[in-house]
């Protein structure tokens, strides 16, 4: 059984042996302008691989400078948004008052004007 298995095995391996042995390239495949040509796409593949792999390179670094500004941006809204929240607050608010020249109005009296319009007056 092993011995019929491996002409078998033989047998396969003359044809696929004989195939390739007799197998012959084109003519035209030998021609100089074939090969120049050849050549030439291989180089121009080549190029635009290489082109394309620095654009990534290059977006990459600016993605990474991009992502390094919103990160500074976003502390900086922190900041301002924290500031905002101090200038908004009571104790803020009645220390800028007193230094400008505002009064306290007591009883708030309103007249009315010809054309459907309120103004205040303090008495």
């Amino acid at each position: 059984m092993a011995n019929l298995l491996k002409r078998k095995m033989n047998y396969k391996l003359s044809e696929i042996k004989t195939f390739f042995l007799s197998f012959r390239m084109p003519k035209w495949f030998g021609y100089k302008i074939f090969k120049l040509g050849a050549l030439m796409v291989l180089v121009l593949l080549i190029g635009g691989y290489v082109i394309k792999i620095s654009s990534t390179a290059v977006s990459g670094y600016e993605i990474h400078d991009l992502e390094e500004k919103v990160g500074s941006l976003e502390k900086e809204i922190s900041k301002l948004e924290i500031e905002l929240a101090d200038y908004g607050s009571l104790q803020n608010i009645e220390t800028r008052l007193a230094s400008t020249d505002m009064v306290e109005v007591n009883k708030i009296s309103y007249v009315t004007t010809g054309r459907d319009s309120l103004v205040a007056v303090n008495k």
